[in-house]
């Protein structure tokens, strides 16, 4: 799976941080970590800023799922993903006690009250995909074996 985190900048470290360091202990693939952009704790310029959109956006764009960590107070920028999502047709769920508060984030595929539910429901379907996948596997390679026996 290849997710892309949006959330609020005030809260990058503490809570958005943590979740992309544990989806990635899982094996999900994260499109693009914004909280580890260089310069982002002093005066940046525009073109430092520009940049930092750029691959927002197309860590959003490259994504199977964009989940929206709902910040605690008002932030602008996961808006943005969400649009972004939207316009390219890329479910998003969202997560947060201030998730219903926005008019956008109810377009969700799912919400969330709590930040850990949604965590675990991502994993839950990437660790159901990546056993999908290795079954598929084995049918293949068994499929090649047959084949192999056969001539």
């Amino acid at each position: 799976m290849r997710l892309y985190i949006a959330g609020g900048s005030d809260e990058r470290l503490t809570v958005v941080r943590p979740y992309i360091d544990r989806m990635i202990a899982h094996g999900v693939t994260i499109t693009h970590d914004w909280t580890r952009c260089e310069g982002y704790d002093r005066e940046h310029t525009d073109d430092e800023r520009r940049a930092w959109a750029l691959a927002d956006e197309k860590g959003v764009e490259s994504a199977d799922l964009v989940w929206i960590i709902v910040p605690d107070a008002k932030s602008e920028g996961s808006a943005t993903e969400i649009g972004i999502a939207r316009g390219r047709r890329i479910q998003f769920i969202a997560s947060g006690a201030r998730a219903r508060g926005n008019i956008f984030v109810l377009l969700a595929a799912s919400i969330f009250d709590a930040h850990e539910s949604a965590f675990r429901a991502i994993v839950d379907v990437h660790e159901k995909e990546v056993a999908q996948m290795k079954e598929l596997r084995q049918y293949r390679a068994a499929l090649r074996l047959r084949r192999t026996e056969s001539t």
